[in-house]
């Protein structure tokens, strides 16, 4: 497996624990990865027409290929696992089965990330090469939601019988315990969480207006803010600001812990998501979430049961009128509950996800 840390270790360890003896081949250090780093940075200094990413930089890829195709070849594997991995296998010589796995393809990221805006000619041929090179490379190839399997499909000519949806789980060690969770609505305060590094992208200005404008309606809500510190004129009544909070650091992870518990509503408006293990993260403490339908968001929420979706064209009034419609209903905000944690069991947790990889792996091996 390639694996790195965050998510990538989480899928390394479910593999580990529901599919098999898992091998490291990371990470993988080629010397012209520095050099094409400074000279990306200096190119998207000068303009940023001109700029292109160097992760997406052919001889990076053929660098990669070259390091780890001995390393592969030297092991006893039945498949390689290769999460976001598109340069580290797109020129890789081997004929051990390859299972890709990645939450967006290259194209449908263009201009949709700030990362991936303003970027040239050349560089938009360079990323498409890579990726299309991958998806090829693969035996089988993954992806987190529909919104990309189908881009594999439409933009890089993938067959749909290689391509298949396997949702990603959360950013959590250990979910907490059904029975420690509540499903009822216990009290007449509104608590909205907010989780994101990035104010702006993930819509915090609209869930700020989503809190005023439920307080204007008489209902008496809060905004926990988490993740980043927004501007000034975001701090009014109602609003606490937590800041970044490291699930590394036993009392921040702690800290962030009781504000899920706590909350009755996670609210993202993102603008731009290519999945948001966030509202994985909060189906796990039966948080119904209220996000945008944007990006690959729709599979990160079990299909919307486990939430409320609004078109990226909402504002926060009318975030606060379908929230204020669930919560003023005991009874749909109890089966919102219930609903969020069932899909999380079902469908959104590691096992959940490794259940479904060995499904589509069973039987692949060099060695055969």
């Amino acid at each position: 497996m390639l694996a790195q840390s965050g998510i990538p270790w989480h899928m390394a360890n479910a593999l580990s624990r529901y599919c098999g003896v898992v091998t490291h081949f990371g990470p993988l250090r080629p010397w012209v990865a520095q050099p094409l780093r400074i000279a990306s940075r200096i190119s998207h200094r000068l303009s940023r027409r001109l700029r292109f990413i160097d992760t997406n930089s052919e001889q990076l890829s053929r660098a990669y290929g070259h390091l780890l195709a001995p390393r592969v070849a030297s092991s006893a594997i039945d498949w390689l696992f290769a999460p976001y991995s598109s340069a580290e296998v797109a020129h890789l010589e081997t004929d051990v089965p390859i299972v890709y796995y990645s939450d967006a393809t290259f194209r449908i990221m263009c201009d949709y990330y700030p990362g991936f805006a303003g970027l040239s000619r050349s560089a938009r041929q360079a990323g498409d090469a890579l990726e299309q090179r991958a998806i090829a490379r693969a035996t089988t190839a993954c992806f987190a939601s529909n919104w990309a399997a189908e881009s594999a499909i439409r933009h890089y000519g993938a067959s749909p019988d290689k391509v298949s949806v396997v949702p990603m789980s959360a950013n959590l060690v250990d979910p907490p315990r059904c029975d420690s969770l509540r499903f009822e609505r216990e009290h007449d305060r509104l608590r909205l969480l907010f989780v994101g590094v990035d104010w702006e992208r993930k819509g915090g200005p609209i869930a700020h207006e989503a809190m005023l404008a439920l307080r204007r309606t008489g209902i008496d809500a809060t905004l926990a803010i988490v993740g980043c510190e927004p501007p000034a004129r975001f701090r009014t009544a109602g609003v606490s600001v937590h800041g970044f909070l490291s699930k590394s650091n036993p009392v921040q992870s702690a800290a962030l812990t009781a504000l899920f518990r706590d909350a009755d509503f996670l609210i993202v408006p993102t603008r731009a998501e290519a999945y948001g293990c966030v509202f994985v993260e909060a189906a796990a403490f039966a948080l119904p979430s209220v996000a945008t339908n944007t990006g690959g968001v729709a599979s990160a929420m079990a299909s919307g049961t486990t939430g409320i979706l609004l078109s990226p064209e909402a504002h926060g009034d009318e975030y606060a009128a379908a929230i204020a419609d669930v919560w003023t209903d005991a009874t749909r905000y109890h089966a919102l509950r219930v609903a969020a944690r069932r899909g999380f069991d079902e469908e959104l947790s590691w096992e959940a996800w490794s259940r479904r990889l060995n499904q589509l792996t069973a039987g692949l091996s060099a060695r055969a």
